[in-house]
């Protein structure tokens, strides 16, 4: 009975390494040249506006001098959950996925995510499925999907807080 299950132990294990090995991404897909890049390196400190929008929701954050605050709320946002947000977008690095869009959630629904700088330039992605591991995004009008790390998903604040107020706003500090 144990040589049965030490050889079905081995079998197992043998198939599991074939089914890695043979499941890895090619290399020239990963080499560090072949990845896309989304953002200018002076992304965090250039931003003067984010736009989170999905079906007939928007959510605008603005930098006022020394804090960002939600335009739709007139609240003040957190500076620190602004600045995740912009560090991850700077840091983001992409590999081509091949397949239909909306096979990754990249639909007419999709969240979309657009960052103005100070000289006016935009930079947009469309947000599709998400989880902590991997993050499928698209350039608006291209067909193309890169899947980023999974910075991304805690950067928006999971799958269903990127537009919502609460998870931007400045929690104020209390007292002891």
């Amino acid at each position: 009975m144990s040589r049965i299950l030490a050889t079905l132990t081995a079998l197992a294990a043998i198939l599991l390494g074939v089914t890695l090995w043979s499941n890895r991404p090619p290399t020239h897909v990963v080499a560090p040249d072949a990845l896309a890049v989304f953002a200018p390196a002076d992304l965090v400190e250039s931003a003067q506006r984010i736009t989170l929008a999905q079906k007939n929701a928007t959510l605008t954050l603005e930098r006022q001098p020394g804090r960002w605050y939600i335009v739709e709320t007139n609240q003040t946002a957190s500076n620190a959950t602004v600045a995740t947000l912009l560090q991850t977008v700077k840091g983001l690095r992409g590999e081509a996925r091949i397949g239909d869009p909306k096979d990754f959630g990249l639909t007419d629904d999709a969240l979309r995510l657009t960052i103005t700088t100070a000289d006016g330039a935009r930079y947009a992605l469309r947000v599709g499925r998400m989880d902590f591991r991997v993050v499928f995004v698209a350039r608006p009008e291209e067909p193309q999907v890169w899947a980023v790390g999974g910075q991304l998903f805690g950067a928006l604040g999971g799958a269903h807080r990127a537009l919502s107020p609460q998870f931007w706003a400045q929690v104020p500090e209390s007292s002891p």
